[in-house]
């Protein structure tokens, strides 16, 4: 059976510009496998404003770096993937 994932909204200040930004905790089964944050000011014009961040991932979900996300969504499926390959690995 698939976990079931659940996201908890919170702010997180930003560390460069003392701005704060939306994040989400995202949790499988009650424990918190990454946070992610809305890149709603980025500094580079160029950058990928509009996008979801992982800030750090737990467990399965982390050692992942320069993670983006178009939606919450995307995020959560990308949890239960790494989700899933850990399992299989345990198999």
């Amino acid at each position: 059976m698939a976990p079931h994932i659940t996201c908890q909204a919170i702010l997180v200040p930003a560390a460069r510009r003392g701005d704060i930004e939306q994040g989400l905790l995202i949790f499988a089964d009650d424990a918190l496998m990454a946070v992610v944050t809305y890149l709603d000011n980025s500094v580079d014009e160029e950058g990928p404003r509009g996008r979801w961040f992982l800030e750090t991932g737990y467990g399965p979900c982390s050692g992942a770096e320069e993670m983006l996300f178009d939606t919450p969504d995307e995020a959560q499926q990308w949890v239960l993937e790494r989700l899933r390959k850990a399992h299989l690995a345990l198999s």
